[in-house]
């Protein structure tokens, strides 16, 4: 078998594949917090979150406190969008604003009870999923690994 027909049956395939589990992964996320989160009203609010909203939640969540335009620069999505998730967020009561420094020209943003409780949910599941990569990426020599990287690099500049 030439390489080209290689790689279109075993390696091509499994990427398309792989996108597109990648793709459902965020809902396997939601999905799995839902059912580790014990209480009924936390799960429900879990279940309508969007990717967005998750994102904006845990990047408070790691910060403490943090404002929006720092929050827009981090995540470096267009301001609108993270002011929807911070709207959301807040209508949900997961996020307040915070009463500490209220002399700042922005007044950060910091979780919630209920909301660190869902960003120590998610966090759980980040370690989990991590530990998995990392049990499979053992099996491999750091040469075999540089040269998948390097064929993914190739293979992303020529489409």
């Amino acid at each position: 078998m030439d390489k080209f027909k290689y790689f279109q049956q075993n390696i091509e395939n499994p990427l398309i594949e792989i996108i597109n589990v990648h793709s459902q992964d965020d809902n396997f996320k939601r999905q799995w917090l839902e059912i580790h989160v014990q209480n009924h009203d936390l799960q429900h609010t879990i279940a309508k979150l969007s990717q967005m909203s998750m994102k904006v939640l845990r990047t408070i969540g790691q910060q403490k406190q943090i404002s929006e335009a720092s929050l827009v620069e981090l995540l470096g999505y267009p301001v609108g969008v993270v002011n929807k998730a911070i709207k959301l967020l807040m209508h949900d009561e997961l996020i307040n604003k915070s009463n500490v420094g209220t002399d700042k020209p922005e007044i950060p943003y910091q979780l919630t009870a209920i909301g660190r409780r869902v960003v120590e949910a998610q966090n759980q599941i980040e370690v989990l999923v991590d530990r998995q990569h990392a049990e499979m990426v053992e099996k491999y020599s750091k040469e075999e690994l540089a040269t998948v990287a390097r064929f993914l690099q190739d293979l992303k500049q020529n489409h």
